[in-house]
């Protein structure tokens, strides 16, 4: 039974690396003139900057001055929606290298 335990451990703690490789945690909607707040967790190979973030309206990359903030591991992005109107926006970071697994991906999150 206890090896069974244990081999049961060492694969969850290999898998678990290429599932859990971002996790981006955000409100499902939010109000205008309310302050967009997001953590963002993983494994990161570069260090997540303001220049790497980018909203959308649709397709259109809109202006917004993000911040980020690097707290326990764990980055925090947030920004003012003051002027935004009311419509569906999209985060993206960019230029950013995380780990998943082994592997070093290059993909926007």
């Amino acid at each position: 039974m206890i090896k069974r335990s244990a081999i049961a451990f060492i694969v969850l703690l290999l898998l678990l690396p290429a599932v859990l490789a971002v996790e981006l945690e955000v409100k499902e909607e939010f109000s205008q003139g309310e302050t967009f707040i997001a953590k963002l967790s993983g494994n990161f190979v570069d260090s997540v900057q303001k220049e790497n973030i980018f909203f959308y309206r649709g397709h259109v990359r809109i202006g917004m001055n993000p911040f980020v903030a690097l707290i326990n591991n764990e980055y925090y992005i947030y920004a003012q929606l003051l002027d935004k109107t009311q419509d569906n926006y999209s985060v993206s970071i960019e230029g950013v290298r995380y780990m998943k697994g082994s592997q070093i991906i290059e993909e926007n999150i």
